[in-house]
């Protein structure tokens, strides 16, 4: 995410911005690197595969993943979640509708550019290990860095499998969408828990 200057007063509407903005950044970067990276206009858009059972293996896998991560955050004390209520904060004051355009803009800008560009030119081990580093706010607690390192594994072999970006675009859409609702209500009845996401 984007830093918020440090003389903002810090709001989920702050942070929604933030995060378009950083969406934005990520999709320069990535149509940047097409440009240098594919040999092809044809080569680019064949990262684009669509079948719908390449689809399903998306949206089945996030359902999974999101509701394995939210039987962990009840079941685990909330420290091991808590990267200082950064998630909590912005899923818990936006309405739903925008809760949809942030996991639906991270879900697109993130594997365009981490695997369907680095992925598909330098490999899963260091599209996944780019995309942890990105994410440089969980390098501070060892449960989140393995939680996302994990996940971004699974995602880089869900597109090696598939060869089709929109598998893991629904997959990261499903994930990110099912825990900031998960947030959002959550939020209204435990004032003060910080759960976090992989809010990518």
């Amino acid at each position: 995410m984007v830093k918020l200057n440090q003389n903002e007063h810090l709001t989920g509407e702050n942070l929604f911005k933030a995060v378009l903005l950083s969406q934005l950044l990520i999709l320069i970067v990535a149509i940047a690197l097409s440009f240098v990276l594919f040999d092809s206009a044809n080569d680019f858009i064949s990262i684009f595969n669509w079948e719908w059972t390449f689809i399903w293996i998306g949206l089945l896998s996030g359902v999974f993943v999101a509701l394995l991560d939210i039987f962990f955050m009840r079941k685990l004390p909330p420290a091991m979640y808590d990267d200082g209520g950064i998630n909590d904060l912005l899923f818990s004051s936006i309405p739903v509708w925008k809760i949809g355009v942030v996991a639906a803009g991270a879900a697109i800008t993130e594997e365009f550019l981490f695997r369907g560009v680095i992925q598909t030119h330098f490999g899963i081990v260091f599209a996944s290990l780019v995309f942890v580093l990105i994410h440089f706010r969980y390098l501070r607690k060892w449960y989140l860095l393995i939680n996302m390192t994990a996940l971004s594994f699974f995602i880089g072999g869900i597109y090696e499998y598939t060869e089709s970006l929109w598998s893991v675009i629904f997959l990261h859409f499903i994930i990110d969408y099912i825990l900031g609702i998960y947030i959002y209500i959550t939020s209204k009845h435990k004032e003060g828990v910080h759960y976090e996401t992989r809010s990518f």
